[in-house]
């Protein structure tokens, strides 16, 4: 019989998310624990976006806050 194996690859994202979102969870997924500060150094991003991204990132209940001002950190949410 003739057939046809296709073998996709397997990406560790989110379909649901922008590019900017999906950035910080892999980071967030490779290191675990991080401040926004780390994030900003890690991905090149300013203070703010990274701000935008987080918050939303939280309304999409993918990433748990942990602490305040800052010595906050992230984490995904398990």
């Amino acid at each position: 019989e003739n057939s046809i194996l296709v073998i996709l690859p397997v990406f560790n994202s989110y379909l649901d998310l922008s590019e900017k979102e999906n950035e910080i969870v892999k980071c967030l997924n490779k290191h675990q624990l991080l401040t926004r500060n780390q994030l900003d150094k890690m991905i090149g991003f300013h203070k703010a976006k990274t701000n935008r991204v987080l918050k939303k990132l939280l309304e999409k209940d993918m990433i748990v806050k942990n602490g305040k001002g800052k010595t906050t950190k992230y984490q995904l949410k398990k």
